[in-house]
């Protein structure tokens, strides 16, 4: 997420989902004004600029139009800056400045023996700086770049959060590794010529993501709130951060008293010495990696948040936990909750409200995939690590996949599962000290999904195949889906055999989401389901939770949906008992040219409509005396035909031919 103030207007990029505008006093953002999963939004005097992997584009008109600056066919986009008039990119062997808006292009490199991708492009106070994750030095001009000057480094080596000048000073946030997982700040005085550490008051495991200056007072922002630092004491002293108690903040803007941040969630404001309050009217931009229940309630695993229903209707509030940071997944036993995070592997006992880190032998490392055997916990991150449950030391599992590129772990039975990136499936029915390919995987294994006794593997293009018992017998489960979808994610349903399926579309002159619902997996035979979903830049659907026909989804950074007209099960038999002695008739089916509802309940029937395998509505039917439906200008093919009688919902499949 990036946020900066250009002229009167906030311009907002967020989690891939483009470009936003709103006035400083309007209170609702503007629709996308530019499409886009970009890194980065800066501006000059007089232009916008993003940049978006190996494109940059320019705005000379406050965002109305966009164009792309003419940039050599082999140029990526790796870091984007400005600096008074001038422009900054890091290209794939250069560090490039235009001072003409982006028409014509100078090699500026001041580390030309460098791999340009791993560079970073900082400016404030119309200095810019150069550097980059594992540097030994930071290069800085006060002339747009035409001279530079070189600073060593401290001694140990790391990742850069933010360099930013300040008087006589150069401030860096900076994450040293190996060792500590948490940011330090970093202090160059430019006249004594040296560093100095200004780490105090700021909370262990914090990180600091950008500085700046409010009230001719340096601050920074972090995942925990924002800090100012006083001079006189050399500390660091926390802000009024009513209101962003539980964010991470990722960029900041000022003007005059006022102050915007962004976060996972959206924007915040500040109008001077007050609380922060959400600005996100009209943004729905958090990513939803996880839904399921426990109990009578919904929870949906968001980026730093874990969200709870207890009616959908009413939608989600925020659950009030302790201890989390931001969760990958979440696995819920009688006993206990567990969660892949940031901060490694976590354990609550009291339903997710407080977390306690076991993490100790994960290399400092997060926990991004779990899964639990009646003896071992696992995670992956860089290979699969393992512990035992009664006495908490991971280590890496005795095998290659310990060091392998794991996009997932599951387990059956006591039998481990591991997702190898392009590589396939991998099974352990030793607690991981021994794996072995399972070759009905091949090499591209999207997804594993556990449900009940049942293990599935989700290939990109299909098939799906199951297995059960053993997890050795597999089989096809579904085989046929929509032209040209690539799925992602699946889930089905606990005590009905349905199945919801999510992805996208990606051809050349085809982009858009992929949503299809299995009523009868062993028909083959699914439902176009997407319907008004929102379209991002790389329209994908993430997460999809089938709750017994209750269907979520939650499309490419554009929050969660749920439709709940598949709550009941769509019907085969032509009679349909409504009570004792009243009954539903359909008739008849398959059907060529016409199809008749009748029987004693008929008087009851509010609307019937009839629909098509995409879900699109083809006919309405008010109530009505009789029910005769003229289906001989219906293509052959299964529809599927909906009767409200308001009380209870019926669905019916009928074929055409």
């Amino acid at each position: 997420m990036d946020i900066i103030l250009h002229d009167t207007s906030i311009y907002i990029i967020g989690s891939g989902n483009g470009v936003f505008k709103k006035g400083v006093t309007e209170l609702a953002w503007s629709e996308k004004i530019l499409h886009g999963n970009f890194r980065k939004i800066r501006s000059t005097s007089t232009g916008l600029f993003c940049n978006y992997f190996t494109k940059l584009y320019r705005s000379l008109d406050h965002g109305e139009t966009w164009d792309q600056p003419l940039l050599q066919s082999y140029i990526y986009v790796y870091d984007l800056e400005t600096s008074d008039s001038a422009v900054f990119i890091v290209g794939y062997f250069e560090v490039l400045r235009s001072k003409d808006q982006g028409e014509t292009w100078t090699d500026i490199n001041p580390f030309p023996n460098a791999e340009a991708s791993e560079l970073k492009l900082y400016a404030n106070d119309n200095w810019i700086f150069c550097t980059g994750n594992r540097m030994d030095s930071v290069s800085f001009s006060s002339d747009h770049g035409d001279t530079w000057t070189k600073i060593p480094m401290f001694d140990a080596v790391g990742y850069i959060g933010d360099v930013y000048k300040v008087d006589d000073e150069i401030w860096m946030s900076y994450r040293p590794i190996p060792g500590n997982s948490f940011d330090k700040i970093y202090v160059y005085d430019l006249e004594a010529g040296s560093w100095l550490s200004r780490n105090d008051s700021i909370p262990a495991g914090t990180d600091v993501t950008t500085f700046f200056t409010r009230d001719n007072l340096l601050r920074c922002a972090t995942g925990k709130g924002i800090y100012h630092f006083d001079r006189q004491g050399l500390i660091w002293v926390s802000d009024n951060n009513t209101g962003l108690e539980d964010e991470y903040l990722s960029a900041v803007c000022v003007k005059g008293d006022s102050t915007w941040v962004a976060t996972p969630s959206g924007p915040f404001f500040n109008p001077g010495n007050a609380d922060w309050l959400p600005d996100y009217k009209n943004l729905h931009l958090r990513q939803v990696s996880q839904v399921f229940r426990n109990g009578g309630r919904i929870y949906a695993l968001s980026e730093d948040k874990i969200y709870y229903s207890d009616s959908i209707e009413a939608g989600f509030d925020v659950l009030n936990t302790q201890g989390l940071n931001i969760a990958y997944e979440i696995i819920i036993t009688d006993s206990a909750w567990y969660a892949g995070s940031s901060d490694g592997f976590l354990i609550s006992v009291d339903s997710g409200y407080s977390w306690i880190s076991h993490s100790q032998g994960l290399e400092g490392k997060a926990a991004r995939y779990i899964a639990i055997t009646s003896e071992y916990f696992f995670c992956t991150n860089g290979g699969v690590f393992r512990t035992r449950k009664d006495s908490i030391a991971w280590e890496r599992v005795p095998n290659n996949l310990g060091n392998k590129n794991v996009w997932g772990v599951r387990s059956l039975n006591d039998i481990l599962f591991a997702n190898v990136y392009m590589e396939g499936f991998y099974r352990s029915a030793d607690h991981g000290t021994t794996f072995q390919h399972v070759p009905e995987s091949g090499s591209s294994t999207q997804c594993i999904h556990v449900e009940d006794q049942s293990i599935y593997m989700l290939e990109p293009y299909g098939p799906i195949v199951s297995t059960s018992g053993n997890c050795v017998q597999w089989e096809d489960y579904i085989s046929s889906f929509q032209d040209n979808a690539r799925l992602y994610c699946m889930d089905v349903a606990d005590s009905v055999n349905s199945v919801i399926i999510g992805g996208g579309k990606h051809i050349i002159g085809l982009v858009d989401n992929y949503l299809e619902f299995f009523e009868d997996p062993q028909t083959g035979l699914g439902i176009d389901i997407k319907d008004n979903l929102p379209l991002s830049t790389y329209p994908l659907i993430r997460t999809v939770y089938n709750d017994n026909g209750r269907l979520f989804a939650s499309p490419n950074s554009n929050g969660l949906f749920y439709r709940d007209d598949f709550l009941v099960k769509i019907e085969n038999d032509p009679v349909v008992k409504i009570a004792d002695n009243s009954i539903i008739q359909i008739y008849p089916n398959p059907a060529s040219d016409r199809m008749i509802i009748n029987g004693p309940a008929k008087d009851d029937i509010i609307h019937v409509k009839f629909f098509n395998s995409l879900g699109q509505s083809l006919l309405s039917l008010n109530k009505s005396n009789e029910y005769i439906i003229d289906v001989s200008d219906f293509k052959a093919g299964l529809y599927i035909l909906e009767i409200n009688l308001g009380y209870r919902m019926i669905r019916k499949k009928i074929m055409i031919i």
